[in-house]
């Protein structure tokens, strides 16, 4: 039977009673404890409304902090960190409908493909294209452009094209083209290569690009002459920027290798000659006009000339090995240099040449067997390398330092690596999150528990208060349904004796704090002696 009801059959019996006049306490005592359950259940009401109104917004400004984060991260480029930030929160269903909920998809989507994981970032750029957001449309079909030219994906090639045409109503601009078609030139389609980088080529902010990757994608097709043709055009452009510097390098480097190609020797080493000194290309061209030098060699009638051209082939190999001893082609072009030698019967010369590479190789080569006798298992000893990384190496147990060099100008190997660190990093990921849930359920578990949610430790707060109006509340009942009983003569023994063991335990329950600043006030003291008893300690 609830309070209310109570006090409603307590007033029933009264107006019944014909000692009416001679119970005008208990009338008192029954509008006084109908106030009490008036504030009781005002109070519980606001208490309940305010909880709902300040849990309603938590989860809301938990995603948005974790959309500024993943945001800031990405801004900083630091992609890997962004990834763990925003990957959950793109897949939350409550936060789909958001208003930055594409925004976040965006910032997922680069980061994964900065990162260099491009397969896991065409799913998120796909889905900027199939909900048609206009600020990320381009970029968004730009890279799956780039991300299927990579991977082969013809398929996946001609669908973001088309997209990318019917969100811009058939217009596209040079910087597509030019993406388009190199992607068509690195998945194999040199005639659709050539075709779309037409456009770009004949206007002004690609131009030097598209003409270079067109010649590219001539050669490829094995039309040497018209790739020639394009190259050659390139040089009567102007170098305006970086881009086009570092195209008119490659396009010196390019003619060298299409004339070889076609036969013209003494217009692929005029090209070839072409590339400076201080060029990053240096060592490849000397490399390259060496063959050069001996192709024109052997087409010397006369033995004179031919050394000529040898002497001139060597010459290219010393510079090469004096102005970069450690360069990836060095030992090739040791070798080299040895047959050269050889050529011009100079057979002591080229013993000492071969000598020199097989001294500095052989060492290295019997180390390596040593280790990988001693290790039993190549794959598992691959591995330990690739975890450490080739700069934390310091053991020469595990890569004798020429072949540490070498494999350090190894493209595959560099790749392995940051797939092995990204593996390892994810793992290391996975064991902190273990740990940290580990230790949020022990707390969880713990009888403070409620201390970890302010918002809830406030609502307890609330409800001990209210709590203890209601004790008050049936306090004063109890003692009106007594006053009312006594007047019929009901013995009310056992309930007197039950009342005297309630005022003995309340007299300790009103020493507990019954508000939620009266909770606080006695916490901060508790935590202000406790601080004070560790500085003395």
């Amino acid at each position: 039977m609830t309070p209310r009801l109570l006090l409603t059959v307590g007033t029933c019996l009264i107006a019944a009673s014909g000692f009416a006049a001679n119970l005008q306490p208990i009338q008192e005592q029954v509008r006084s404890t109908s106030d009490l359950v008036d504030q009781v259940a005002d109070r519980t009401r606001f208490v309940v409304a305010q909880s709902k109104l300040e849990s309603s917004g938590v989860a809301e400004r938990s995603r948005q902090s974790r959309l500024e984060n993943g945001e800031v991260l990405f801004l900083l480029g630091h992609h890997e960190k962004a990834v763990v930030v925003l990957f959950d929160l793109v897949d939350d269903p409550d936060f789909k409908g958001a208003t930055r909920w594409h925004d976040a998809v965006y910032f997922l989507a680069e980061s994964l493909f900065q990162d260099g994981n491009p397969i896991a970032s065409r799913l998120y750029f796909e889905t900027l294209v199939t909900e048609k957001v206009e600020r990320y449309l381009t970029p968004a079909i730009l890279r799956l452009i780039e991300i299927a030219g990579q991977q082969g994906d013809f398929e996946g090639l001609e669908k973001s094209f088309t997209a990318y045409q019917e969100a811009n109503a058939g217009k596209v601009p040079e910087q597509v083209d030019y993406i388009y078609g190199k992607a068509r030139l690195l998945a194999g389609q040199y005639e659709q290569a050539i075709k779309r980088l037409q456009g770009p080529a004949a206007g002004k902010a690609y131009r030097s690009r598209s003409i270079y990757a067109t010649a590219v994608a001539q050669a490829a097709a094995g039309r040497l002459k018209e790739a020639a043709a394009s190259l050659d055009s390139l040089l009567k452009l102007d170098v305006v920027d970086d881009i086009d510097a570092e195209v008119r390098e490659l396009t010196h480097l390019a003619r060298g290798r299409v004339y070889y190609e076609l036969g013209d020797i003494d217009a692929s080493i005029d090209a070839y000659q072409e590339i400076g000194v201080r060029s990053k290309y240096f060592d490849q061209m000397l490399f390259e006009i060496t063959w050069a030098y001996v192709k024109r060699g052997e087409e010397k009638e006369t033995q004179a000339d031919q050394e000529a051209e040898y002497r001139k082939a060597i010459r290219a190999v010393e510079i090469l090995l004096v102005s970069d001893p450690r360069s990836p082609i060095a030992p090739d072009a040791k070798v080299l240099l040895g047959n050269l030698h050889l050529r011009m019967k100079n057979y002591q010369i080229a013993v000492k040449t071969f000598e020199s590479v097989v001294d500095a190789f052989e060492p290295t080569r019997k180390e390596l067997d040593r280790i990988l006798r001693d290790r039993g298992d190549p794959v598992r000893y691959f591995h330990e390398i690739v975890s450490q990384g080739l700069e934390s190496l310091s053991s020469e147990s595990l890569l004798p330092p020429l072949a540490k060099q070498l494999a350090s100008d190894d493209p595959s190997l560099e790749v392995s690596v940051r797939v092995y660190r990204q593996i390892d990093s994810g793992k290391e990921d996975l064991r902190e999150a273990e740990d940290i849930a580990d230790r949020v359920l022990a707390r969880l578990q713990g009888d403070n528990r409620v201390s970890l949610f302010p918002t809830l430790a406030d609502g307890l707060g609330r409800a001990v208060e209210i709590i203890d109006l209601a004790s008050k509340c049936q306090q004063q009942l109890v003692e009106a349904e007594a006053t009312l009983l006594s007047s019929y003569g009901i013995d009310l023994t056992d309930l007197r004796k039950a009342q005297a063991a309630r005022r003995a335990m309340q007299a300790r329950v009103d020493a507990l704090p019954k508000t939620v600043a009266a909770m606080v006030e006695r916490r901060d003291g508790i935590t202000g002696r406790l601080s004070d008893i560790e500085q003395r300690i």
